[in-house]
This record gives C-alpha cells, sequence and structure tokens, in this order.
C-alpha cells in the first residue's frame, strides 16, 4: 500500500563556473517540469522531536520534508543545482546540510524552517554522506574518489581541514559525543594477490583529525556500505559483502560465493568484536547498505539493497551470544542469528539510507522513488508500507511491454531448420526456402523493435529479411554475424520501427542467401517496446539479488557501481584452479572487447548472460540481458580528482608527453586500450598473453593488472618503465594516467594557453590577473592578455526591450556549451536554455514581466 499525497514537482536548476557578470532585467522564463523522470531518493535525515524527516532526492535535484506523523508533506521549494548525494541535521536542528555531487561538489547549509539557503560551501570531488558534530560547528563529508574527508565549519562556512584517508571512504558516523569519527572504506586498498584482501574502517580523533585507529575487516570483504555507532559509543556496526574468493565459483548454495554480513567494531577496546552473517543457510540477505540502531540501542536494524528487506536484530541477544561462541566459526555460521533476528520485506527497490526513531525505520528506495517505513520495530515487527514520492512509486519495473519469442514457440516451413538441443535453438538451417513464424500477442499499442539471440562459426555473411506482418522491416541489411562459434550468442537489432496496435501479430525471419554451411543457430526473438526505459531498468536488474537464485548477491556484488570489488576471482571459465583474475569495471565494457582478459568471453554481450547463468546461477528472459546490455552502454567516465580546475594539472601535462612516447602504442583511442579483437592481446609477464584494460577511471579500479598485483599506478609505471624514467618522471606520468576520466579533452588548447599565461601554474578559471573584472577563460576566448587591461570591452549579455542579446566570442570553441541562467537574489541560479555553439547567430531571447528584479547570466561548460 501506498501513503501519502504526491509532492508538488520541483525546478531543476544546473549551474558551471561564472564566466559572464550579466545585466539586470524583469521578468522570467516560466519553466514547468513534470514527474517524467524518476527522482531516485538516495539519503535520509530525521528530527526525531518534531517527527520530520527529510529526504533528499539525487536526480530530482531537491531535498523534500515529510511530517511521519500528519502523513503529508511540508510545502519547500529546495530545487539544486545539481544531483544530491547526502543530507543531515544540524544538533540543534535549525540548519539542514546537503551535499551535492560533481567534480566541484558542494555543501548546502539550509534554513531548516524557512526553506532558504543560507551558504554554499565548495567541498571538492564527488562529496557524500555528510555527519554533523554535536559539539562544534562543523560538518564532515566523504570525498569518496580523493581518498579525503572535508571538514566545513558551518559558522564561518569555510573548509577547515581536508583529512587524508585510505581508498575510497564511503560512509561515515560519529560517535554519540561527536568525539570520533569512523570511516569505512568501499573496497580493499592493496594487491589482490596477497595472502589476504579486505578493507579496513579508519577511526579519527574528530577535533584534533588524528588517526586513531584502523579496524581490519575479514579477508574477502568488499562493499562496504554502511556504518552506524550504538547509542552508548561503544561499538560500531559495519555492513558489507564477504566473499570466498579463494574458492572456484562453482556454485552458490550456502554463500558460496558470497554472504553478507556485518561486522562488529569495539571503539573503546580499538578491536573487531566479530562478523555475523545476516543470511539464513538457504536465503542470502543480498547487497546490505544502510544500518542504524533503535534510539534505545534494544534493536540493531539493517536493510538490503539487493534482496529488499528488513533485518531486525536483537541487538544485545546478539552481543550475548557472542560472548559464548568460538570467534572462529562466527563468520562462517549462517544460523548464528536464529531467533535474534526478523525479516521484513520492503515493497521498494534500492535502500540507500535510513533513519530509525520511535521504533520505525524509513528508508528511502532508490530506485522505487519512495520511503518504505517499518512500523513498530520490537517483538513482533510491523509490515512495511510506502510513501511515494513521484509517480515511479506505482511502477513495477519488470512488467515491462517487451517479452521474448523462443525459438521452441516458432512454427517452422520448409525442409532443413529444426530444433536442436532440446528445444534451446533452432539450428540446421541449410537453406533458403524453409524459415520460423512467430505469432505473438502486443500488450500495448507502440514502437517496438526486435533483437535477435543467434550464433554464426565461421565466415558469416549470409542474409535474411525480418517480415512483421508481411512488411519487411530489417536492418542493418540483415547479415548474419560470426560470433565466433554456434554456442557463443550475440544479440544484435535487426528491426526496429515496427508500429503495432495491441492485438495478434505475426514476425518471420527469412533467408536471403546462406554463405555458410548454416545460416545462423537461433534462439529466440525479443520484442521490445520504444517506451521502456531499458537503461533504467537494466540498472534495477544489475543490483537485484533477487533475480539471483536464492538471493545470495547481484551483478552489482562483484561491480559495485558497475566498476570493480577489488579482489581476484576464479570463475573457471578458462579453467578451474588457474590464477585468479582481478575484477574488470564494466565501464565501455561493450565498446572494447574482449570483456576477460583472456578472451573467453569475446564481448560484453556474452559475459551478460554467462554472468547470469554461471554466477546469479538462474535463467532470465532475454529482455533482462538486453535491458542490463542498455544499461551498461549508458555509463559514463567521470571527470577524475586529479584534474586541477577542470584540466590536466602541470604534472600531467609533462606526463602526458611521457604517456604518448612510451604507453598510447598499447593504450590508444579514445578508450585508451588497444582495438578490439583477441589477436592484439600482450603478454607483458603477468601470467601470458592478456586483454589491454582500458586506463579510463583508473583512479577507481586499484589494484592492477589481471592478478591484481598492483595496489597503486605508480607501482604499475615502474614496472612498464623499467627504470627508464626519472623519478620525477615517473610521478608525472602517473599523475597523466590517474587523470583520465570523462571522455572529455583534459588536455585542451585552453589547458595548455592556461599553462603559459600563468607562468607553468594552472589557476581558476574566474581569476582575473588583470583586474580588470573579466575571468581569464573569457580573457582566452577573446584572444586578449590576462595581464594586460582589455581595451576592447568583452562582449556582455545585452537586455533590450524584453529581449536578451548574446553571440559567442570568437575564440569559443564546439566543445563549450554556453548555459543562460536566472537568479532573482545572486545566489541560486536556474537554467534557463542551452545555446548551441554557433559564431555566426546572435541569440535574441524573449523575457516575460513578472513582476519581479531578475538577473541574467551566461556561463559555460
Amino acid at each position: 500500500m501506498v501513503h501519502g499525497a504526491l509532492p508538488r514537482a520541483k525546478l531543476s536548476s544546473a549551474v558551471g563556473t561564472l564566466l559572464l557578470v550579466v545585466c539586470l532585467g524583469f521578468g522570467c522564463f516560466g519553466i514547468g517540469i513534470s514527474l517524467a523522470a524518476p527522482v531516485a531518493p538516495v539519503a535520509v535525515a530525521a528530527d526525531p522531536i518534531e517527527g520530520y524527516i527529510f529526504i533528499a532526492n539525487s536526480t530530482g535535484r531537491e531535498v523534500l520534508t515529510y511530517d511521519t506523523w500528519l502523513d503529508s508533506f511540508v510545502e519547500m521549494e529546495l530545487p539544486f543545482p545539481a544531483d544530491v548525494s547526502g543530507i543531515v541535521l544540524s544538533a540543534d536542528r535549525t540548519k539542514l546540510f546537503a551535499t551535492t555531487t560533481g567534480a566541484e561538489g558542494s555543501l548546502y547549509v539550509i534554513d531548516r524552517y524557512k526553506g532558504g539557503f543560507l551558504a554554499t560551501v565548495p567541498v571538492g570531488h564527488y562529496p557524500s554522506a555528510p555527519v554533523a558534530s554535536s559539539i562544534a560547528p562543523e560538518v564532515f563529508v566523504c570525498n569518496q574518489f580523493a581518498n579525503q574527508v572535508t571538514v566545513v565549519n558551518v559558522e564561518s562556512n569555510s573548509v577547515v581541514a581536508e583529512i587524508s584517508t585510505r581508498y575510497q571512504p564511503f560512509c561515515m558516523a560519529l560517535t554519540p559525543d561527536s568525539t570520533k569519527l569512523v570511516v569505512g572504506h568501499l573496497i580493499p586498498d592493496m594487491p589482490a594477490n596477497g595472502a589476504a584482501t579486505f578493507p579496513y574502517v579508519s577511526m579519527f580523533d574528530a577535533a584534533t583529525r588524528a588517526l586513531l585507529h584502523e579496524f581490519a575487516l575479514p579477508d574477502g570483504s568488499s562493499g562496504v556500505r554502511g556504518i552506524c555507532v550504538s547509542p552508548d559509543g561503544q561499538y560500531a556496526y559495519v555492513t558489507h559483502l564477504l566473499g570466498r574468493y579463494r574458492l572456484p565459483t562453482t556454485h552458490i548454495e550456502r554463500g558460496w560465493i558470497w554472504t553478507n554480513a556485518i561486522t562488529i567494531l569495539d571503539l573503546l577496546g580499538n578491536t573487531v568484536v566479530n562478523t555475523v552473517l545476516l543470511d539464513e543457510v538457504d536465503l542470502g540477505a543480498g547487497n546490505p547498505w544502510p544500518v542504524a540502531c533503535t534510539q534505545d540501542g534494544a534493536y540493531l536494524c539493517v536493510a538490503t539493497a539487493g534482496s529488499e528487506e528488513l533485518i531486525v536484530i536483537d541487538r544485545m541477544g546478539m552481543h550475548d551470544l557472542l560472548a559464548i561462541s568460538e570467534p572462529e566459526s562466527v563468520p562462517y555460521d549462517l544460523g548464528f542469528l536464529t531467533g535474534l533476528r526478523q525479516y521484513v520485506s520492503l515493497p521498494g527497490k534500492g535502500a540507500r539510507s535510513m533513519v530509525v526513531f520511535d521504533r520505525m525505520a524509513f528508508i528511502p528506495e532508490y530506485f522505487s522513488d519512495a520511503v518504505d517505513v517499518v512500523p513498530s520495530i520490537g517483538e513482533s515487527v510491523g509490515e512495511a508500507y510506502s510513501v511515494a514520492l513521484s509517480e515511479y512509486a506505482f511502477i513495477d519495473p519488470y512488467q515491462f511491454n517487451s517479452f521474448d519469442l523462443p525459438a521452441s514457440n516458432a512454427v517452422l516451413f520448409g525442409t532443413g531448420i529444426q530444433l536442436e538441443n532440446g528445444g534451446a535453438n533452432l539450428g540446421f538451417w541449410n537453406n533458403t526456402n524453409s524459415w520460423p513464424q512467430w505469432t505473438f500477442d502486443v500488450p500495448k499499442d507502440g514502437i517496438y523493435s526486435f533483437y535477435l539471440s543467434a550464433s554464426a562459426q565461421g565466415t558469416a555473411g549470409g542474409t535474411f529479411e525480418v517480415l512483421v506482418d508481411g512488411e519487411t522491416c530489417a536492418y542493418p541489411d540483415g547479415v548474419v554475424q560470426t560470433t565466433g562459434s554456434w554456442n557463443d550468442y550475440h544479440d544484435y537489432l535487426v528491426a526496429e520501427g515496427a508500429v503495432l496496435t495491441q492485438g495478434t501479430h505475426v514476425v518471420e525471419v527469412r533467408p536471403l542467401a546462406i554463405d555458410n554451411t548454416f545460416l545462423m543457430n537461433l534462439q529466440k526473438l525479443s520484442v521490445v517496446y520504444s517506451e521502456d526505459d531499458l537503461e533504467r531498468v537494466g540498472e534495477i536488474i544489475f543490483n537485484d539479488a533477487t533475480v539471483c537464485y536464492q538471493q545470495w548477491l547481484s551483478c552489482a556484488s562483484c561491480h559495485p557501481d558497475a566498476r570493480a570489488d577489488g579482489l581476484n576471482w576464479d570463475l573457471g571459465n578458462d579453467g578451474l584452479g588457474g590464477s585468479p583474475r582481478n575484477v574488470k569495471s564494466m565501464l565501455h565494457a561493450h565498446y572494447t572487447p574482449p570483456t576477460t582478459y583472456t578472451a573467453v568471453r569475446p564481448h560484453a554481450y556474452s559475459s551478460v548472460r554467462s554472468g547470469f547463468k554461471f554466477i546469479e546461477f538462474v535463467v532470465v528472459p532475454e529482455t533482462y540481458s538486453i535491458a542490463t546490455d542498455a544499461y551498461l552502454k549508458s555509463l559514463e567516465p567521470l571527470p577524475s580528482p586529479y584534474l586541477e580546475n577542470g584540466g590536466l594539472s602541470v604534472a600531467a601535462l609533462r606526463g602526458e608527453t611521457l604517456f604518448s612516447a612510451k604507453c598510447a602504442g598499447c593504450h590508444g583511442g579514445e578508450y585508451f586500450t588497444s582495438s578490439a579483437g583477441t589477436g592484439l592481446m600482450w603478454d607483458v609477464g603477468t601470467g601470458g598473453a592478456m586483454d589491454v584494460p582500458s586506463l579510463l577511471e583508473s583512479w577507481r579500479t586499484a589494484p592492477y593488472f589481471n592478478h591484481g598485483g598492483a595496489a597503486t599506478m605508480r607501482e604499475v609505471v615502474e614496472y612498464f618503465v623499467q627504470g627508464s624514467l626519472t623519478e620525477q618522471e615517473i610521478d608525472d606520468l602517473t599523475e597523466y594516467v590517474l587523470s583520465l576520466g570523462s571522455m572529455e579533452d583534459e588536455s585542451s588548447e585552453y589547458a595548455a594557453w592556461q599553462w603559459v599565461a600563468n607562468a607553468a601554474s594552472i589557476l581558476p578559471d574566474d581569476a582575473d590577473l588583470d583586474g580588470d573584472g573579466v575571468p581569464q577563460i573569457v580573457e582566452y576566448f577573446h584572444g586578449t592578455d590576462p595581464y594586460e587591461t582589455n581595451a576592447v570591452p568583452v562582449q556582455r549579455l545585452v537586455n533590450n526591450s524584453g529581449h536578451l542579446r548574446w553571440r559567442y566570442p570568437p575564440r569559443a570553441s564546439e566543445g563549450v556549451e554556453a548555459i543562460l541562467q536566472c537568479s532573482t537574489n545572486l545566489f541560486h541560479w536556474v537554467d534557463l536554455q542551452t545555446l548551441p555553439y554557433t559564431l555566426d547567430q546572435e541569440f535574441v531571447i524573449p523575457i516575460e514581466d513578472d513582476g519581479r528584479q531578475n538577473f541574467y547570466r551566461v556561463i559555460f561548460r
């Protein structure tokens, strides 16, 4: 059931570096936004005294206030300029602190009662997980990829410290007295081929920032997602996965591959108490994420993002049992919590955060656009229900209008073609006078595409046509594609743009020419509805442990955020008992085949389907695989934390020259890898010929090499240069490789211009070296000297009789995007319009008088 009315739609906006000071005007575009896109709730904060929760919607770029006592939303406009990543309430309950993502993320200080923004503090690269001190005016923020925690004084609204941490700090908690800060690190930061592989939990003195202790999680741990501290401040509870990575992945029962756990830390004694499994013997608790204690400390609550449950644990009963148990056996005992835990099914998908008060749990569900509420936490927990945040909360993501037509359902015409392998596929297709035909029902009017799941060994080139209701609509050209073997099936688009009405239709695959012994083997046709959001569905499937047999794991268990878990695994796809391989990122996997180091999987299409079959041990509809493909193909790299002001640092610019001379031969092209094909694998002394991995986002994919033996990129560089470079050159080359992220050209002409103009140092884009009021990036666009006051004034946005007029400066390039923005207070800016790049056009933009004084500016991105 769903409680609560939908909140009003909020206006989203976006900002970038301010490049032009704009003139004043009256009137602003009236822009409305519908609930056509998911809002993706990612974090929640609570005021237990007044009964409010504050929900941070990531892609919705807003914070909603919900009155849990009145079961209603409070009307408060809090739109943000970027995706929101975290939220926390001040100890005095008067302010909210929210983080927004991006290469230059911010902490927003919000008047909790009036809803206005009080300040914005830049806090660095992709900030998240803020926590607020109760004894000092300070907020601590994780910078996951910069490997640091940023400390903000929220009285002066300034950064007062940056605490260096281990690899990828992801979650944090303060002790109740705010004297200690406990930080969980997402994945291991050590070689994966050593005696043990695990991440740490770090504890800092919150006042002095000094490292007090590091707690080692068990061997095989990864995916550290949640942390909380007991009300008495003695214990911290950390959610994570526990991988049996030393075993070949031959089956999945009883947690053979992954188990799901909490580790208990004694913060007073600086010891690891033990690790307790959340799973049952025959059913996993896939992907635990947020964890919280009830206010009285009686119960510990863990929400799972994969198996969609809230696990309520008798906390003191668990500690009592730990005190009398053999410590060595507990991390392997799937029945340890029997009688001490309750499982509550959650209606939503994608738990990312949780608050617990008044014996109720509130859990934002990232994929369901809802907050799940679990009442009556105690000896008998109540049934969970959902509070909707958008219209997506009412939609079952798996009830989409795409479906499969398996080979066994086809009617066969002619001779030769027949079912084989127990009806799994059509084969022996050796003449053009035979074909399959399917009759199917379309559930909804719309435009449909058809994907063919087929294999072909040897020379391809045979052709075919796809007829829907007798009309040919083959694409592209109906040419059979070689997949490597008759057993290696590949999905590809064969027909699109078919306008079908609800009801019964017929589709046929008719051969035109056969250039091989057989045309192809055919497993199925998949019928895909154009309005199904396959990328979103694919992301849900990727993170959903209920897809897996006994829900032990999801794709995201080994590939957190579709990247890598830092462990080595023996998957058996290139022989059991051989050398385990380090997990690869899935970024651009579909565009950089093969997808395994030894090329056993020739492409990501094969890897996706093999993953379901041999890692999750399930057979899924082909539409699930197609949706997963769509999600993975949509992934884009993030900008590197090693960039300075959006461009390469001075050291990285030097390293780029070295890279071109020493590395680009193997790591070339837009993906910084070799061209596709097993013939371009290389033996670099790490165990035979291996696929060349992409270097994009290498700053978040340690350890390195197929055996995971290098913990840092500098170790990789040292291995390859073999003493041919100086220490400074090694540093420079390492800096360049670690700067590779988004597909933008970080070594652009502007970056080089900055380097020269600023005497081999790079200053911010808005630096004004000659004091003429013109930022240096605008000086660059106009070709003027940043050290001399400009004789010609910079072209500005002009308000002329109810119209704004503007042109691109002459040196602007196609890689630049101009955004027109509006503000009523010169603090919060709203995107109005993107101005497409052109040097010849003057933009004339009408504005309306809405009775308010508005300010306008143009920024570049």
